[in-house]
């Protein structure tokens, strides 16, 4: 076989019809041996590749280890034949001399028969993906200063102890569905990128650029796997393997990573996406379309276009929130503001509805059972000059926002409206949150 650090020989039997005379030469050469290959005596003449062996005398039979050397394969005839070589005396008398004659035997014609075997490959990768090369984390639906999406890349080498031997494919396991692996080889794409609707990944080996019979040698090649998972995609997959599968001839061999019952496991973790805001009319809120303005809502529900003094707010119905890629709405906010000049908090004070202190003479409440119950959580960041309600929902997708609105007694507006602005926060799986609007409301 040609496995690579095999070491088997085959042996050559040479049997001769007759007794080599004491007084003969006799040279045995052998060609047709693979230029890599070595026999176990004699040597070899650099120019023809042929092998000469001296014959001993009264030898009956020369055995000859014969190795075709690593990573070739194929049918080889070896040629035989033995050279006798005598010196003899010619003439008569005073005219005589030594000659030398020589005779060649027919050739005797053998083959080798070197079987192909595919050598085992050898595949470095990292065991555990759950870093971008600049030591960040991967996140859920990553994306660079430019809104470019950043893919997962997964550093792999391959080395084929045989460069005679052709790469067939390989095929990663255990990715999540639905996403697509480009081939990068020294820094370029190396064909399509492969897409897959399941958790298999089939990259053909041509794309890595490795050319089988190049060179007999080692072939180490280093390339990255750039994988672009589906949209909202995060969590832990622990299942993933790198199959490799080789050819000599047709001899094939897949070679597994990591080994045995080993996985490599990909981390992503989950990031929050913005929820979407949406109207009375069920139509979404885009606070980043061209022109957008705010939309200005009447929340009167009952007959007129004013409430009275000590009559609560009902803001039911006004807004709502959704999400999607398994985050959940968490929290709607409520922001108190002012289109006036001046900081909100002076304005406020002044209007009295909250402290100097910034706690507040205004409620947001619920009306249970005819009674009514605080709602949300009043937040002052005097430092920002913010201050709001914030009102934690029921965790759902979908979340519809109410409550009531209730000013202090003997409020009123007068001609100076009092302005409101409500937001909504997403929360992700692992904890991370994002609001509507990026909070710029």
């Amino acid at each position: 076989t040609d496995a690579t650090g095999v070491r088997v020989g085959a042996n050559l039997a040479v049997t001769y019809a007759s007794t080599k005379p004491s007084d003969e030469s006799w040279l045995m050469t052998v060609s047709g041996v693979p230029s890599t290959g070595t026999l176990s005596k004699g040597a070899r003449d650099a120019s023809s590749g042929d092998w000469y062996i001296l014959v001993p005398p009264g030898e009956a039979t020369t055995t000859i280890s014969v190795q075709a050397g690593e990573n070739i394969s194929g049918e080889f005839p070896l040629a035989v034949y033995v050279t006798s070589t005598k010196s003899v005396e010619v003439g008569s008398g005073d005219d005589t001399s030594i000659v030398t004659k020589s005779t060649t035997s027919p050739a005797s014609v053998v083959s080798l028969v070197v079987t192909p075997v595919a050598d085992e490959t050898f595949i470095r990768a990292p065991r555990f993906v759950g870093k971008n090369p600049d030591g960040s984390e991967i996140l859920e639906d990553q994306v660079d200063n430019n809104g470019n999406p950043i893919p997962i890349k997964i550093p792999i080498s391959i080395e084929l102890p045989d460069g005679g031997e052709s790469l067939d494919n390989v095929v990663i396991t255990g990715l999540p569905a639905g996403g697509s692996i480009q081939l990068k080889v020294g820094g370029q794409s190396a064909g399509a990128a492969v897409q897959s609707d399941n958790t298999t990944y089939t990259i053909p080996g041509s794309n890595f650029g490795h050319t089988a019979g190049s060179t007999q040698g080692s072939v180490e090649i280093k390339s990255i796997f750039e994988y672009s998972p589906a949209t909202d995609l995060y969590g832990k997959f622990e299942d993933i393997k790198i199959q490799v599968t080789t050819s000599d001839g047709d001899v094939s061999r897949t070679v597994s990573f990591p080994p045995g019952n080993g996985k490599i496991t990909l981390n992503i973790k989950s990031v929050a996406d913005a929820p979407t805001l949406k109207g009375a009319d069920g139509n979404a809120i885009d606070p980043s379309a061209n022109g957008y303005t705010a939309p200005t809502i009447l929340i009167k529900t009952g007959s007129g276009t004013n409430f009275n003094e000590d009559e609560n707010v009902d803001l039911s119905g006004v807004l709502s929130a959704t999400t999607g890629g398994g985050d959940k709405v968490g929290a709607f906010l409520v922001y108190l503001t002012h289109s006036g000049s001046g900081t909100l908090k002076d304005y406020l004070v002044g209007r009295g509805l909250i402290e100097t202190d910034g706690s507040p003479n205004i409620q947001l409440v619920d009306v249970v059972n005819n009674q009514e119950v605080p709602k949300g959580q009043f937040v002052a960041d005097i430092s920002a000059d913010k201050f709001m309600f914030a009102v934690k929902t029921g965790g759902e997708a979908n979340e519809n926002f109410s409550a009531f609105l209730k000013f202090p007694k003997n409020f009123s507006t007068g001609n100076d409206p009092v302005l409101l602005k409500v937001s909504a926060v997403s929360v992700g799986d692992g904890g991370t949150a994002a609001e509507f609007g990026g909070g710029d409301l």
